[in-house]
């Protein structure tokens, strides 16, 4: 009842906090998220979609190319509440971007800048596999910092990034099996693995 009382003193609204114990069954990952190089369904722990949704900066810099020649105003990477934005290499020059790359991502690893992935160290690794493409709503047109609906930047996805009758933009994350934490921090390595076809 304290902590409860805390947190609806501080947010303004009535709380409880509740525990998620790590016995339960939790439920598993959504039909779409079952990805070609996975046939087994991924258990998810109180988490929406997937514990961690991914975009690419290039992706972003691609969307917001073409919304500009429209005449309309570019989105900022936040507008697609990522947990991590991938940005490319800063040694490759400018206009080898490859937008959208991360459609065909397998898995991923994400090291510390000074170490290579898949090392064993003390923790600064994190290994995810690929769930599968995010899925977007008009959500993303309602402006976080004011609440303002505006049209951009789902009008166009719809027109360049639907298959299927779906929006896609990003794509959803989840541990590897057998890993139970991993280090994420600004300025690591991201090495890709990609679906050879």
């Amino acid at each position: 009842p304290k902590i409860s009382s805390f947190l609806s003193s501080v947010l303004g609204v009535p709380c409880t906090l509740a525990r998620f114990p790590a016995s339960f069954a939790s439920r598993h990952a959504k039909a779409h998220l079952s990805t070609s190089n996975s046939k087994t369904s991924t258990l998810l722990a109180f988490s929406n979609e997937s514990p961690v949704l991914c975009i690419s900066r290039m992706s972003v810099n691609a969307l917001n190319k073409t919304i500009k020649a429209k005449g309309g105003t570019p989105v900022p990477a936040s507008t697609f509440r990522a947990n991590i934005v991938v940005s490319q290499p800063l040694h490759l020059p400018p206009g080898t971007e490859t937008p959208y790359v991360e459609d065909s991502w397998t898995s991923l690893a994400i090291t510390d800048k000074r170490g290579s992935a898949g090392q064993q160290n003390d923790g600064s690794k994190a290994d995810f596999k690929v769930l599968g493409k995010c899925r977007r709503c008009h959500m993303l047109c309602v402006d976080q910092q004011t609440a303002e609906t505006r049209q951009e930047p789902f009008v166009t996805l719809a027109k360049t990034r639907r298959e299927d009758g779906k929006v896609w933009f990003g794509v959803h994350l989840a541990l590897s099996k057998g890993e139970k934490r991993g280090w994420v921090r600004v300025g690591d390595r991201v090495t890709a693995m990609r679906l050879s076809y």
